[in-house]
């Protein structure tokens, strides 16, 4: 996320202007902590040593966090798009 921030701040300062910022939130649904520790070494393979090691509190964290719904578990996701335009 830094090095997206760094992007854009470089990008605004030549042929683009940040135009405007749109941020809201949605909500990413899983099964079971199964199901988002599978999710998350498919996308970055090198995760699994870290589900390895933290296995527990990861667990942990998962089911204190999570809001239980009829999909699993939801967690809230905040997303932000930086509307940019050709200056």
């Amino acid at each position: 996320r830094a090095l997206a921030d760094q992007a854009i701040a470089r990008a605004t300062g030549g042929d683009l202007t940040h135009e405007k910022l749109i941020s809201y939130d949605t909500v990413h649904h899983y099964a079971s902590y199964e199901d988002m520790r599978e999710e998350g070494t498919r996308i970055s393979p090198e995760r699994a040593a870290a589900f390895e090691t933290h296995d527990a509190i990861m667990r942990a964290n998962f089911e204190q966090y999570g809001v239980p719904d009829d999909r699993g578990y939801g967690f809230d996701q905040p997303m932000r798009v930086n509307v940019l335009r050709k200056a």
